[in-house]
């Protein structure tokens, strides 16, 4: 009878440890299923800030990430039709949302709108408003944004500064051989030109680490269209320093 007290006590100890292992987030499973596309929440973003009251869930991998801090407090993710950007408003996402993690977006209580190009995610607004909040708190955050246990390299979408359409804002694209030309001020702005003198920038924070090529280079980034100086332009925003690569050549 003196065994029953120990082994209840080492029944406990093995309990406990199982109880803190569980309690982290899980990856072994991703139960949730698409009912819309990214191309569907656009659609929605478009018509103005629209708090989407439907149990509408959308499915894609990160494409983001805020190791090189030229991205904060968000998150990009995309499928095959296209991308969100998830006002998180949280630091070091990169360790919770790694790139190219399968994630599912549950949409309903949240709000959508366009920005820049770019459909942004987040909280309704408050009244006086019309742009979606971060949604900000880790349990809030997890609510709407379901971990998947796929984990895959993501493959930039090739293009030419030609070719860019504002339905591609928030993807990830890869553009090659394009020139630095110095724009007139010091801005976190970098202008570059292709062949037939287009033009595209980058935008690098003054809080990151990454340094903006200044020759001939090969582009990857999440695309915007900002207001630059007097006009609109597509932007670039990369995410380390891969994304910015010298070019060996100029065909």
């Amino acid at each position: 009878m003196r065994a029953v007290p120990a082994l209840l006590v080492f029944i406990m100890v093995v309990a406990a440890g199982c109880y803190n292992r569980h309690s982290l987030p899980s990856e072994s499973s991703f139960a949730e299923a698409p009912n819309c596309t990214m191309a569907d929440i656009r659609l929605l973003a478009e018509q103005g800030c629209t708090t989407i009251n439907s149990d509408k869930v959308c499915v894609g991998r990160v494409t983001s990430t805020d190791v090189a801090q030229n991205f904060h407090r968000t998150l990009f993710v995309e499928d095959e039709s296209g991308a969100v950007e998830l006002l998180l408003g949280g630091y070091n996402m990169h360790s919770i949302y790694p790139l190219g993690l399968e994630v599912a977006v549950k949409l309903e209580g949240l709000a959508v709108a366009l920005k820049d190009g770019v459909v942004q995610v987040g909280l309704p607004p408050e009244s006086y408003d019309l742009t979606p909040r971060e949604i900000g708190a880790q349990q809030l955050i997890a609510k709407h944004l379901v971990r998947g246990a796929s984990l895959a390299p993501i493959e930039p979408l090739a293009c030419d500064v030609e070719s860019l359409d504002l339905s591609l804002c928030g993807r990830l694209v890869r553009l090659r051989n394009l020139l630095h030309l110095p724009v007139d001020e010091e801005t976190e702005y970098y202008r570059y030109v292709d062949d037939n003198q287009q033009q595209i920038y980058l935008y690098i924070s003054q809080y990151s680490s990454l340094s903006a090529p200044d020759s001939l280079a090969d582009l990857t980034g999440i695309l915007s269209y900002c207001v630059i100086g007097g006009g609109e332009a597509y932007v670039l925003t990369p995410r380390f320093e891969d994304d910015l690569k010298t070019s060996c050549n100029s065909d």
